[in-house]
């Protein structure tokens, strides 16, 4: 029974991830539901803790994506920062840079704090 969601942390070294993180990934591959990233796109750009990355903000995703088709295990992208308004604009800014990772098959879930968004009928 798959029962666990874990965390991809996006300051992970590369060195860690190789040596480390796949291999445990893959030996309780049987018992992990999916692997949970906070994803950076527009008009998300930061996590709810206010934390900022260098460089482009598409590596995150990229590096959970390499972990996901190393492992087999699925992804969930999760927007959470509670300072982005429930906008129309916002949503679809969102939908707009979300549409390509979604259409990726290791791609699960999304998670957004904005109940709101959910209940506009756009996002399914």
């Amino acid at each position: 029974m798959k029962v666990f969601s874990l965390p991809i942390n996006p300051k992970l070294n590369e060195q860690y991830v190789h040596e480390v993180y796949i291999p445990f990934l893959k030996k309780y591959r049987h018992l992990i539901f999916d692997l949970y990233f906070t994803c950076r796109m527009p008009p998300f750009l930061q996590d709810a803790m206010g934390d900022t990355f260098q460089g482009d903000i598409r590596e995150t995703t990229y590096n959970a994506l390499y972990i996901s088709e190393e492992t087999g295990i699925p992804l969930s992208a999760t927007f959470n920062n509670i300072y982005v308004i429930p906008s129309q604009e916002n949503l679809d800014t969102f939908i707009q840079h979300f549409k390509p990772l979604s259409c990726m098959k290791h791609t699960c879930n999304a998670w957004d704090k904005h109940t709101i968004f959910c209940s506009w009928n756009k996002l399914i």
